[in-house]
Order: C-alpha cells, then sequence, then structure tokens
C-alpha cells in the first residue's frame, strides 16, 4: 500500500506531502492545478523517461519519494526476489522508494536509504504501482501480464509450474544427449584413441615436479668429470693445503698463531683474535660439505642414459598433452571422463528414457494447460464485456486471444507447437473500440479514457488474480455524465476491496464513495506558480462536492450532503469485505 508520496521541486510542485489510506483514494481539483503532475511523479518512480525539463525552474535539484507498506505475506514473488538478488532488506515492512533527478547530471536512485540503479527501482516499482494515465504503459498493456493474469483467473498457475520445471529439465536432457550423439563410428575411432592416451600416460607414472629435478641431475651427471675436479680443488684450497700451497684454513691458523703472540705486546689485538676464532670453525664446515659433494659425484653412464631417455619420455609426452605435468594429467583426467561417457552405452538408454518421458509429461501438461486457458479465456471475456457497456463502453468488443503457434517443439494430437516454460499458447488481449473496427491489441487503443475505463472492466473481473496492490485511475470518467460516473465509481470501489485504488476524478459520484479525498489546487506564490494539496474532511469535502455539481444555495448544497452521506455510506458497507487491506476510517 502507498502510505506516502513526497515531491519536490518537480514541474509547478515545490514541495508537496500526501497521505494516502486503503481502499479508494480520489484526487480533485480544477483543471491544471497539478493532478497529473502528481500521477508523472509516480510514473517517474517506475521508470518514466523525463529530462530536466520536468526540474522546477530555477533549482537544480528534484526529488520524488514514495513509502509503501507491504504487509506480511503480502509481498509478491516477483519483489522478494529483486530485493533478495539485490541484498536490500525489507525494513519494518516498509519500502521507500526515491528518485533524485539533478539539472545536467545523471539521476540517483534509492531503495531504503541504499543506492541503488534506475533498472531495480522502475522494477520494484512496477510491482508495486500501475499506472493507468495517458502516455504511461501500464502492466496489463503487455502480453506476459496478461498471459500471468489468465493463468491466475484459470487457476493454472500450480500446473504451469509443473510444466516449466519440465520443459526446463527436457532443455538439460537435451543437451545432455547432443554431447552423447556421436557418429558410431567417429565415436569407435575416438575410444581407441582415448584408451590409447589414456595408457600412454599411465604407463610413464609421471610425478609432480620430476622433470626439474630430473634436469638437475641430468646437468650433474653430463659435467661429472668436471664438477668432481672443480669440489676437489675447492676443497684443497679451502682446507686440504700442502707445505707448498697451504690451505686457507692453515694459512689462518698461522695467522691466529701470530695474532696471539701480538696480543701479548698489544692487547688491543685481543678482539681480532676472537674474530678469526670464529672463522676458522666456517672454514672447517665448508670443507667438509665440499669434500662430502665431490664424494658424492659419480661417474656413471648408465644413470645418465636413463635420466636423459626418462626426460625425453616426459617432454615428448609434454609435445602431446601440455606444457607441465600438472597440464598432462589434467589431460589424462578429462580424457577418462571422456572415455567413460562416450563408451557408456547405459547411459545414453537413460537419457533417451527420461527424454520420452519428458515429452510424453509435457505433451499432457501443455495439451491440459491450452484447453483450461481457453475455456478460462471464454468465461473472461464474456465477464469483461458484461461490464464494458456501464461504464460507457457501449458497442466495445473484448477478446481473449489463445493461439497455439505451429513449429518444432512438443507434439500434442498430431501437431507439433512450439513450446515454452509457459506452454503452447500465445494470450493477448484485444479490443475493438467501435462497430465495424477490427479486433486490435490492449496497447493500441488511442484514447486515455478508453484504455483506462477498458482496464477497470478487465481489473474488477481479474481483482483477485492481479498481484499488483496499488492500482492509479487518471481520466477513467472522461465524457462520462453522472449516471456513468456512478458505475464508474461502483466499479472503483469494489475494485479497492482488494487493492488500494487512487483516481484522478471530475465526477462528485466518484469522489462521494472515497475514504482518502485530496484536493489539489494551483495557487500564486510571489510571482511564481505553486502547487498544493489538502486533505478533506467533513463540511470541506461536502463544499468540494457541492462545487463539482455546480450547485448553488441550500437546495444544492443539501444534494452535496445526500450525496456524500450515501457515498459514504456504500464505502462502509465495502470496508468489511476487504481482502488485503486494513479497514480506512470513515472521514
Amino acid at each position: 500500500m502507498l502510505i506516502h508520496l513526497s515531491v519536490w521541486n518537480f514541474a509547478i510542485i515545490d514541495q508537496l506531502e500526501l497521505d494516502f489510506t486503503p481502499g479508494l483514494n480520489v484526487l480533485t481539483g480544477e483543471t491544471g492545478a497539478g493532478k497529473s503532475i502528481i500521477l508523472e511523479a509516480l510514473a517517474t518512480l517506475r521508470g518514466s523517461h523525463v529530462g530536466d525539463e520536468v526540474i522546477r525552474w530555477g533549482e537544480d535539484e528534484a526529488r520524488i519519494d514514495a513509502v509503501f507498506k507491504i504487509e506480511p505475506g503480502h509481498c509478491s514473488k516477483e519483489i522478494s526476489e529483486i530485493l533478495l538478488e539485490s541484498g536490500i532488506d525489507l525494513d519494518d515492512h516498509h519500502l521507500i522508494l526515491t528518485r533524485e533527478l539533478k539539472r545536467g547530471r545523471s539521476n540517483l536512485c534509492r531503495i531504503n536509504g541504499r543506492v541503488t540503479t534506475l533498472s531495480l527501482l522502475s522494477g520494484v516499482a512496477q510491482q508495486l504501482v500501475d499506472l493507468h494515465a495517458q502516455g504511461e504503459q501500464a502492466s496489463l498493456i503487455q502480453p506476459r501480464k496478461q498471459h500471468d493474469l489468465l493463468d491466475r483467473f484459470a487457476g493454472v498457475e500450480e500446473l504451469r509450474d509443473i510444466l516449466a520445471s519440465r520443459v526446463k529439465r527436457l532443455r538439460q536432457v537435451q543437451r545432455q544427449l547432443k554431447g552423447l550423439q556421436i557418429d558410431e563410428r567417429e565415436m569407435a575411432r575416438r575410444i581407441d584413441r582415448l584408451q590409447y592416451e589414456i595408457e600412454e600416460i599411465s604407463r610413464a607414472r609421471l610425478e609432480l615436479g620430476e622433470d626439474g629435478a630430473l634436469e638437475q641431475e641430468l646437468r650433474v651427471l653430463s659435467n661429472a668429470e668436471k664438477v668432481i675436479h672443480l669440489a676437489d680443488s675447492i676443497y684443497r684450497c679451502v682446507d686440504s693445503g700442502t707445505e707448498r700451497e697451504p690451505s686457507a684454513r692453515d694459512q689462518l691458523a698461522n695467522g691466529h698463531r701470530m695474532l696471539k703472540q701480538l696480543v701479548q705486546v698489544d692487547d688491543s689485538m685481543a678482539e681480532k683474535v676472537k674474530m678469526v676464532e670464529e672463522v676458522l670453525p666456517v672454514l672447517e664446515e665448508l670443507g667438509r660439505g665440499v669434500r662430502a659433494y665431490r664424494d658424492s659425484v659419480e661417474l656413471d653412464p648408465r644413470r645418465l642414459v636413463s635420466v636423459e631417455e626418462r626426460l625425453r619420455l616426459i617432454n615428448d609426452l609434454k609435445r602431446k598433452y601440455g606444457d607441465s605435468i600438472e597440464e598432462i594429467l589434467d589431460y589424462l583426467e578429462r580424457a577418462k571422463r571422456e572415455l567413460e561417457a562416450i563408451s557408456s552405452h547405459e547411459q545414453r538408454v537413460n537419457v533417451l528414457e527420461e527424454k520420452s518421458e519428458l515429452l510424453s509429461e509435457i505433451a499432457s501438461f501443455a495439451g491440459e494447460l491450452s484447453t483450461t486457458r481457453l475455456e478460462a479465456s471464454k468465461r473472461l471475456q464474456s465477464e469483461i464485456e458484461e461490464i464494458l457497456p456501464t461504464i460507457g463502453m457501449d458497442g466495445v468488443r473484448f477478446r481473449v486471444a489463445v493461439e497455439r503457434e505451429e513449429g518444432e517443439g512438443i507434439t500434442v494430437g498430431q501437431k507439433s507447437y512450439r513450446l515454452n516454460e509457459t506452454g503452447i499458447d500465445r494470450v493477448e488481449f484485444l479490443v475493438a473500440t467501435a462497430n465495424g473496427e477490427p479486433l486490435k491489441p490492449l496497447r493500441k487503443i488511442a484514447s486515455s479514457g478508453e484504455i483506462c475505463r477498458t482496464m477497470l472492466a478487465i481489473r474488477s473481473v481479474l481483482c483477485d488474480a492481479d498481484q499488483i496492490p496499488v492500482l492509479v485511475f487518471d481520466e477513467i470518467d472522461s465524457g462520462m455524465g453522472a449516471r456513468g460516473g456512478a458505475v464508474i465509481g461502483e466499479k472503483l470501489l469494489r475494485l479497492s476491496r482488494s487493492h488500494q485504488v487512487v483516481c484522478v476524478t471530475h465526477l462528485p459520484q466518484i469522489a462521494s464513495l472515497a475514504g482518502n479525498h485530496l484536493r489539489i489546487t494551483k495557487e500564486k506564490a510571489g510571482c511564481r506558480t505553486v502547487t498544493k494539496a489538502w486533505r478533506l474532511l467533513g463540511d470541506a469535502r461536502i463544499e468540494e462536492l457541492n462545487e463539482m455539481m455546480g450547485s448553488v444555495g441550500a437546495h444544492g448544497r443539501q444534494g452535496a450532503i445526500e450525496m456524500y452521506e450515501a457515498g459514504q455510506k456504500r464505502r462502509e458497507a465495502e470496508v468489511s469485505a476487504r481482502v488485503q487491506f486494513a479497514p480506512a476510517e470513515a472521514q
């Protein structure tokens, strides 16, 4: 339910605060006062494209806030999915939608204070408010929405969900079969190839990091004589000298002895003795390490040949299957999986059996769904055509077209039809607004008054199937007299049992039925014109009804009083029948 609407610096509105109640809300006022601007503000929240021209002259920014209360258990599946995917919490069962328009800059959109995209904002707003006004695209214009409403009217949502799940599974099975359906000869060749490759890689018994270790060993084995000679020379230099060529350790030991003698003369060199004593063990350790390395290196031609052959095998496998041992082993696992898949005859048989079962189920469900839709469409169009003449739509024909689309997809009966997750039908509402005119899609009705009244008739029948909580109507009484206006008022009031209804009206017969009456005025503020809104109560409502009736004198006022009292009595009778919204207080 829409609780509150705030508009700042939008067109001729400087600041406007509007409170709404459950049930029927009406906006009245003289032509040009700004009623349509308020609806345009709502349209802007629903994603309507607007430019800088809607920002009030002399201001840099405009802003629109709408506060909605979502009753527990009444949040639609579509809104829940949008909020969940976006990580937006439904704070205290309230949603605050905000759109800020900045002159020469990008819009800023928020949901519950969280910055979001215009697409997301409009997606939520369109699930909360449907707007029937000049130039606005109500959700009922869309064939997909018409399809959904017909299915709810027919009571086939559960069957459609089952069908959708089967169609989704069929798509998965078809993709699976596509991977399994290979030419038999090609499959045999592929199996032989995979078996050879798996055997070749498995026989090699590769280990991760093995190639690096072998390359290091090969470098040592290939240069064994040179390595031994160098290691021996280093050892002699460090720790195994001769009298003629003393080692570094021998010379350092000799220096150590001389330093000790020097300290006896000058003890300031004592620290240097300690330094030499620290270095001597290091040289001894270095010598032992080099000697051990020299002794470990062997001249082993057979090991050299073995390492070279192993590296040759690994490099050959790399050339075929990957640039590293890791990639080769990954290829091995993929080859095993592919071999298992294409050589499994049982798997193909199982998938084919599942496909056959799915096609049979889908054909049955789709046929039943289509038949039920067709029957429901006749009931729906009959009920709507009964209403149309009562709201000034004499001679208007309404049809619910349910057509099966022939083509490749699913066989139902003796024919093949295109298939999607909703079945085999294309659904669209068609209207002919005058005798002799052909039926055409609802979206092609030119007159805003006609389309509003047609929408009212449709929604009156589909009120229980329609999940959008707030319905807004503009110009619905265009060209209507008192009698027709009274009927339209009754339809709006009846619709307000299950929806919150907001209506711009010029007829007192409609205004008298509302639980919330807002008068929109245009006033001078200095040299500027501003739009104001007043919530009318008691005598103020009677005066407004009297003015709308064009009455004068006491007799005219008495007529307004009687109309107001009768309207409120009728409204109170409807309040008790409301399903979704809390009762509105009588004014």
